[in-house]
């Protein structure tokens, strides 16, 4: 916590200095002719801002810093300050993620302070009992002014920090895009001939394609290759993914009722468009980052990167 909160209070300062010497740098390329006026508006808008937001955060990270050094509630994700802090030592990916992730920290800021007052007390004493209650009843009084001030303090910064970001036009709206070096394959040659071979597993392709053309038209053309269950077959509510031989993705739920089982489609990727793929062992998650096209008539098209997040039953799958 010390480690990742100590160069951020140095940050308050040291923005100024960042701010003064962009703006000089800035000058310079005006005055020798390489950048023109729009460009330098736009540099100076993104410096100000910028550095408005490093100053800004740096109080954030330091306010959060008083509660996050009592650790009453590190067994509550990311409702725990440490988690908190960590947060918002984030960088931002756009300037639309940023302006959203400031106020969703405003919220959840105001949220925890208000709550922790009976919260931090209950954590604190599931925690270590009445030796750590003074604690958690000293953290959840101090939480009320300290978290929903950090919450606004942090928000601000987000704010601050889009703003800077849209004075650089189409690049600070659609942010740092990720590019694949080598695209991931679905299934490697041995395997595909396996469950081709394995008439079980054929049987459950047929039935998912069957499936799939009832539940939508579209994909009556293309045949699935295979096919991942994310929940155990004992659930009454299970996600399977689809993989299909025109590098689609989609991700099918199903849930049993009382005489049938109901299936639909959560949503549906172009292979090409994932990018990175990560899982959390810890916390049984596999995160999919793709990129979002939208096309416009005007300037071309814009892409957005984007997460989706697929919950899994066990470390296995």
């Amino acid at each position: 916590i010390l480690g990742g909160t100590g160069p951020a209070i140095i940050a308050a300062p040291l923005s100024v200095v960042y701010a003064c010497s962009s703006a000089f740098t800035i000058g310079q390329e005006i005055s020798a002719g390489r950048v023109g006026p729009l460009m330098a508006t736009q540099q100076l808008g993104y410096v100000i801002f910028s550095a408005a937001s490093q100053a800004i955060g740096a109080l954030s990270k330091t306010a959060i810093l008083l509660l996050a050094v009592v650790p009453t509630d590190e067994d509550h994700g990311d409702w725990a300050d440490s988690q908190t802090l960590k947060r918002y030592s984030g960088k931002a990916i756009n300037a639309p993620r940023s302006i959203y992730v400031g106020l969703r920290e405003l919220f959840t800021g105001t949220v925890r302070g208000i709550s922790g007052v009976l919260t931090d007390p209950v954590w604190a004493y599931q925690r270590g009992g009445l030796v750590l209650l003074p604690l958690g009843v000293m953290k959840g009084l101090l939480g009320v002014a300290v978290r929903p001030t950090a919450g606004f303090l942090e928000g601000a910064s987000r704010l601050s920090q889009g703003l800077g970001l849209l004075c650089l036009g189409k690049e600070g709206i659609e942010g740092n895009i990720p590019h694949r070096v080598r695209a991931p394959e679905v299934m490697q040659a041995t395997q595909l001939e396996s469950i081709t071979s394995n008439s079980e597993e054929k049987k459950s392709l047929d039935k998912w394609t069957e499936t799939l053309s009832k539940l939508t038209p579209l994909f009556d053309k293309d045949a699935l290759i295979h096919y991942l269950e994310l929940d155990q077959a004992s659930s009454k509510r299970r996600y399977t993914m689809l993989f299909t031989k025109g590098h689609k993705i989609i991700l099918v739920g199903s849930k049993e009722l009382k005489e049938t089982t109901k299936y639909f489609i959560c949503w549906t990727l172009l292979g090409t468009s994932v990018k990175q793929v990560l899982g959390r062992e810890d916390k049984f998650k596999i995160k999919m980052r793709h990129i979002t096209r939208f096309p416009t008539a005007c300037c071309g098209v814009w892409e957005f990167p984007n997460t989706k997040v697929i919950q899994c039953a066990t470390k296995d799958i």
